[in-house]
């Protein structure tokens, strides 16, 4: 049996994460891998990963004029004491192979979770005694910002992928993923991160290495909503 360990760790400065001000992010990482047989290995691993606000997020001013009312706009501002995305991410996997019937499989289980999602806000009412603005000189109807979201979102899924040697320059490809997301927020209002990524995923294909040179394949893919 074999063992290995691998870990890594990394470290950013940006000019805007410590409320506006210069700050420091952080990311470690750990994987471990063992092979109790030839072809079969065991991997477990531990991550973290962050997205630091865009420039459009943090620097934006954009007045958006409002359809068919003359002289007004709305507002939309980024701001530069956002926090950073940050995920949180576990994966268990087991890959083997069965060489004498030429086939290879990979299983992989991971629970994944995102905290400070950055998103853009509401449209709040701007009051009469402020809604002049002098840079577009027009009236402002309402204001939205980019602010981090106060829920956690959850993905847990499971991907299993096989390949199958049938002949001589001849193999078949077949892979299927599950997930389901969800959220901390209790306030009921609809989770649109959630439905943002496919429940399903299917995948098959098969290619062919001909005497020749020439290689052929064919692939059929489906995505849920």
């Amino acid at each position: 049996p074999q063992v290995i360990l691998l870990g890594s760790y990394r470290i950013d400065r940006h000019p805007l994460l410590d409320r506006g001000l210069p700050g420091y992010a952080q990311s470690p990482r750990i994987s471990a891998l063992w092979r109790p047989l030839e072809h079969q290995a065991f991997r477990a691993s531990f991550s973290t990963a962050f997205r630091v606000p865009t420039f459009l997020e943090s620097y934006t001013q954009i007045r958006t004029p409002v359809p068919a009312v003359n002289g007004a706009s709305v507002l939309t501002e980024g701001d530069r004491t956002l926090k950073p995305e940050q995920l949180l991410a576990f994966e268990l996997g087991w890959r083997g192979e069965l060489a004498r019937l030429g086939l290879e499989y990979d299983v992989a289980a991971y629970w994944n979770v995102v905290s400070n999602l950055i998103s853009l806000s509401a449209v709040d009412p701007v009051p009469a005694a402020l809604a002049f603005d002098p840079v577009s000189g027009s009236y402002l109807l309402g204001r939205s910002t980019f602010v981090n979201q106060p829920a956690t979102y959850t993905a847990r899924g499971a991907e299993v992928g096989v390949k199958w040697s049938v002949l001589d320059g001849l193999d078949v490809r077949f892979s299927t993923a599950l997930q389901a997301i969800d959220s901390s927020a209790t306030d009921g209002a609809p989770c649109g991160p959630c439905t943002q990524g496919p429940a399903v995923k299917l995948f098959l294909g098969a290619s062919y290495r001909t005497p020749v040179n020439l290689d052929l394949g064919i692939d059929l893919a489906f995505t849920s909503s």
